[in-house]
């Protein structure tokens, strides 16, 4: 079984892998304005499961378990989520 560390740094490089293509999409329509068509939806698609995934590593850095069908590709949602998280443990704190 992975531990806590490893799980993280895999869904960060998850992550890291969609904003990398997101950016090969976006250099593609910088070098040739023709190719804008082909590649602004993927570049788009990229970024935004690039977002969510980070979402989700911060949700799991944070011991909060997203449900896997439920809400599962909602970044607002997780977003939320976390924020509620994050403001708890600063009341918490002080």
């Amino acid at each position: 079984m992975k531990d806590h560390l490893t799980t993280r740094l895999e869904w960060l490089l998850f992550s890291k892998s969609y904003l990398a293509t997101a950016l090969l999409c976006c250099e593609q329509m910088i070098d040739d304005l023709s190719q804008k068509e082909k590649f602004f939806i993927p570049a788009i698609y990229n970024l935004k499961h690039s977002i969510e995934i980070f979402l989700k590593a911060c949700e799991k850095t944070l011991n909060l378990d997203f449900e896997p069908k439920k809400d599962n590709h909602d970044a607002i949602k997780i977003l939320k989520k976390l924020k509620e998280k994050i403001f708890y443990e600063n009341l918490l704190m002080n």
